[in-house]
Formats: C-alpha cells, structure tokens, sequence
C-alpha cells in the first residue's frame, strides 16, 4: 500500500524536525510551520496505510498516486527545512532561549492585567483596521491584513508565562474563549489564535517549562476539540450567517451568530462530534489535490516551465492599490487546471486549491521544484531574521515572530498568494518595526 521510499521520507522528514527541535536551531515560529506542514502531507496516506483504503475525502485518486505525491512532498518538506536552517542564524535562537527574560518594550508591559489591557486596545484597533479594509482601503487589504493578527501578541505573552511559569491562566483562558465568540464569521480566525498559543507552549518547553506537560496536553485537547466543533457546524453556520446566499457574507448579529452556534453544538451526538473530527483531519490533511496533479502532469498535460511562478512574482509586485484593475486568483481555477477535473469555486462560494509545493511541482517539475522550496524556506527565516535584527535576541522576538508566521502554519495557499502573502508580510514587518513599534511605550 505504502512504497518503502515514502515511509523512509516519513521517517527522515519527522527526524528532521525532532532534531531541528532538539538541537534548538529554529525559532518556534519556524518548527510550528514544519510541524503543519508534516501533517498535512503525510495524514491521508498514513491512514490509508492504516486502514487499507483511501479516505473518502480523496477517494478520486489512486493510491499510487497518492504514495508519490507523499514521497514528493516529505521531499520538498526536507527541502524547506534546510532552507530555514540555512536562513537562521543558530546564535541567536541560542542566546534568546538560555535568557528567558521578558524583554522588549511591549512584554515589559504585558504583566498580569496590563496584557488584558495591551489586548483589548488591539483587539479595538483591529476591528477599526477591519472595517477600513473593508471600505475605504480594500485595495490595501493585503498590505493591511498582517496588522489585524498584532493583537494575539499579549496572548502569546499570557500563554508563555503560563506554561513557563504557572501565571495568567484564567486570563489566557478568558480571552481565548472571547476571541472565538467575537470572531464567529463566514471565516472565523480562531484557527491564528491557536498556532499562536501552539508556538507559545514550543517556547516554554524549549525553555526548559517541561513540568507543564499536562496543561500543554489538555490545551491541545481543547483547541482540537473547538476545531472538531467547527468543523461539524460550520457548513450549516456559514448558510445561516450568509442568508442563504451562495456569498461569502455575514449578514447576522453577533448575539444571533451565537445562539445558532450554540444551538448546533447542543444538537450534537457523539457521531456528530466523531464526524467533526474527522472533518477536522481532513481539513489538515491537504495532498490529495497533489496527487491528482501528478497523475494530470506531466501524462495529459506538461510542466509549466516557470510560468506560474513568474506571473505570480508579477502580481504580487503589482500591489491592487496602484493596480486596480489586477485580475482577482481564484485558486479553484488554477487546481482544476492542475487536476485536469473541475472543482468547487467562487460560484459556489469555495475555494480549493493545490498548494505551493505541488503547485510548484506542475510548474518546475523535477528537481527544480526543490531548489524553489529551498530558497522559499530560506527567505521565511530571512523574514524572521529580520524581526531578531530589529529586537535583538529577545523573547518578544519570538513573540512576534509567532505573531507574523502563524498565517504560514494555519492556512494551505496557492502559489500565488504564498508569493503575494510573503511580500506583503515582509512589507508589514518594516512599516511596523521602522514606524510603530516604539509608539507602544506611550500606550
């Protein structure tokens, strides 16, 4: 079922990052992108290997498909890991981790209540930023959106000190749970709020916070049991919130948004809760779309010689605001392009598309695909050496880092906005760093 070559892959890409974690040579930003990465492309054919058939979710493809699409991937996966390595300056993640001091001018601040209070200032600056990338400054959204993520810093700070130290656990619990009631949306982004948590529980333990290991677990158990929950509801959520409509709109109170979803939950047997869970798995596991392309290409249709990587740095020069008129990616589009069969998109309020790596791969081919990934993981620790350049060695860097990197480990793009994403959050971390963080000692 499995070939030898994808369990060894398997095998080598989870040693990598255990060593990457062991020996402490990347931040925790950078491990929670690996550690996602590593579950979605292994999850469906690990299962399969388990039960002896594919699962229904990617029950379009052929398992052979499927084990060299894995093969593939851990494959690319080693080659961003490397990328990272080589992009990370060891010294600094070294001496960050053996002073675990809070540094920096916003955790100086984030004591007890004052991280309640850092919270709740950003949480009212974001929805202000929200409503203005809305309208008027839609055109910005992508330069913007980085912005909206500033407020889970004090929750990393919360979450940090109590898995490190034993402080502010009802306060962390308090607005975790506030961010997912006031967040309920067509997109709900409670999704950030745990990779951010995720990487504060990395940081503890690399930090030596190993008597925490119960509370780490339960935490975990918690954040996949809201995620299994959402992910029963949100298909029935989602006509609810839109009117009926087939747009991806919200059209309903917060106090009405919530007692719908309360009303679901109450609904819910325990196959209900097992389906959830399930969905949840499928979720994260995203290679099945891989697969399909490899059986497409290069057998029906051949590699794209660079194209879709050059349009795709062409756009994301072309930034909407300047540009106007820039043709909107549907990523749906692109996949079934890819995949050689339709699939749900914008008109059915969808989007489903490949992934960078194996868009990367109809688009390179081999090897080629690889010297890209290992130059995409390079400039993502270039992005984060960035941060430790303008903090120094610092836990806040690791705090923000957390921050910036978490859309990386908690959403599969398309190429195409891996590329723009990158851009546009290298852009943030400047304007941020350069303009507005010191303003926080006037806070």
């Amino acid at each position: 079922m499995m070939s030898i070559y994808t369990g060894l892959s398997m095998l080598a890409a989870l040693l990598a990052l255990f060593g990457l974690y062991r020996q402490r040579l990347l931040s925790p930003g950078l491990l929670v992108v690996l550690f996602f990465m590593l579950l979605t492309g292994n999850i469906e054919m690990l299962l399969t290997a388990l039960t002896g058939s594919l699962p229904e979710s990617v029950s379009f493809i052929q398992v052979a498909s499927l084990d060299y699409a894995t093969l593939l991937y851990n494959i690319g996966f080693l080659s961003i890991a490397l990328g990272m390595r080589l992009g990370t300056r060891q010294m600094d993640i070294v001496v960050a981790l053996a002073d675990v001091s809070h540094q920096g001018v916003w955790i100086s601040r984030c004591g007890g209540y004052n991280a309640l209070r850092l919270y709740g200032i950003l949480f009212l600056l974001s929805l202000v930023l929200a409503q203005l990338i809305h309208a008027p400054l839609t055109s910005l959204a992508q330069l913007l959106l980085p912005f909206l993520s500033l407020r889970f810093f004090p929750v990393f700070v919360l979450a940090y000190d109590y898995f490190r130290h034993g402080r502010g656990g009802v306060l962390l619990l308090g607005i975790t749970a506030f961010e997912i009631v006031a967040n309920l949306s067509f997109f709900s982004s409670f999704h950030l709020l745990f990779v951010v948590i995720a990487c504060a529980i990395l940081l503890s333990f690399m930090t030596g916070g190993r008597g925490k290991l119960l509370p780490a677990l339960v935490a975990g158990v918690l954040m996949f049991t809201v995620l299994s929950v959402w992910s029963y509801i949100k298909s029935d959520f989602r006509v609810y919130i839109s009117g009926n409509q087939i747009a991806q709109v919200d059209t309903r109170s917060t106090a009405d948004k919530v007692d719908f979803a309360l009303s679901q939950v109450q609904a819910m047997t325990l196959d209900d809760f097992q389906d959830g869970m399930n969905r949840a798995v499928s979720r994260v596991a995203y290679n099945g779309y891989f697969a399909a392309t490899t059986f497409n290409i290069p057998e029906y249709k051949p590699f794209g010689h660079g194209e879709m990587l050059l349009t795709a740095i062409k756009n994301s020069l072309l930034p909407r605001f300047l540009f106007p008129g820039k043709p909107i990616i549907d990523d749906s589009v692109i996949a079934a392009e890819l995949i050689g069969a339709y699939v749900s998109g914008a008109e059915s309020a969808a989007s489903i598309n490949v992934g960078v790596i194996g868009e990367l791969y109809a688009d390179l081919g081999l090897p080629t695909m690889f010297l890209a990934l290992l130059a995409l993981g390079y400039l993502l620790a270039r992005m984060e050496q960035y941060i430790f350049n303008c903090l120094g060695r610092t836990t806040e860097a690791f705090a923000f880092s957390a921050v910036f990197l978490s859309t990386f480990g908690a959403a599969v793009y398309s190429l195409p906005k891996f590329v723009g994403a990158m851009l546009y959050l290298t852009a943030a971390m400047i304007l941020f760093f350069r303009y507005f963080y010191r303003q926080a000692e006037k806070i």
